[in-house]
């Protein structure tokens, strides 16, 4: 009896391992995993040292990700959302943060160059923390269940294009206000006694932000500056929207 009794306990702790395996992938400081890819793309923990990405390997969270000219890579994260990668990028995925069960706490992404196109899985649980974020130099888009693209240019300019559900999208170039003109009676009123400070740019709190819905996109100027939602069509649906996403 205790001979049988042991073989159950040691067959239930095999079947147990691969669970608890799993779950220790989730937590502050996760990972993504290459589900497929297409082309040459590679990682690095500080963009000195390139290693070639393969099929099933996981990318710890704060490392790099580049791709060359033709390449696509798409990045699974712990909590079931995905992130394709597109040619000529590079990305750093900020955080990968999740609960012991996986769930989405913190995800985030800088695009520093190129393009990327995720779906974010909806929450389980009504944890509005969880969030994923994607940012530029100067944009950020804050999402919580929804497919969408990105695309950064060189000169820093770049889209969002929402396919699905709705983003919010940030510019973070705070915008000056503008100058006050100089009260030239209150100079001269003031000059024989003391000096008039002239006027100085003060920035404003609020940023500039827009909320995306579905089939609709915004293009952000190297400045920072967002254009106002448009819907998506024929007309302005450019390859990489077309490449993951139907037109309606």
């Amino acid at each position: 009896m205790r001979t049988v009794r042991g073989m159950v306990m040691a067959t239930v702790a095999m079947c147990l391992m691969p669970v608890l395996l799993d779950a220790a992938e989730c937590g502050p400081t996760g990972a993504v995993k290459v589900d497929k890819i297409d082309g040459t793309a590679k990682s690095s923990p500080d963009q000195q040292a390139w290693t070639p990405l393969k099929a099933g390997q996981e990318v710890p969270a704060t490392y790099f990700v580049k791709t060359e000219a033709g390449a696509r890579v798409m990045l699974l994260f712990p909590d079931g959302s995905a992130l394709k990668v597109g040619e000529n990028s590079l990305v750093n995925l900020g955080e990968v943060s999740s609960d012991s069960s996986c769930e989405r706490e913190s995800y985030k992404v800088k695009v520093f160059f190129g393009k990327i196109w995720s779906s974010v899985k909806k929450l389980v649980s009504k944890n509005e923390t969880g969030g994923f974020v994607v940012e530029s130099k100067n944009a950020v888009a804050g999402v919580r269940g929804t497919s969408f693209g990105f695309i950064v240019n060189a000169d820093a300019s770049g889209a969002l294009m929402v396919e699905t559900g709705r983003v919010e999208i940030a510019s973070t170039v705070k915008k000056a206000e503008p100058r006050k003109p100089m009260n030239i009676q209150e100079w001269k009123k003031n000059r024989s006694r003391q000096e008039v400070a002239g006027p100085t740019e003060i920035s404003q709190k609020e940023w500039e932000a827009f909320v995306v819905e579905a089939m609709q996109m915004v293009r952000f100027a190297a400045d920072g500056t967002l254009s106002k939602p448009v819907p998506i069509g024929p007309a302005n649906a450019d390859a990489w929207y077309r490449e993951n996403a139907p037109l309606k």
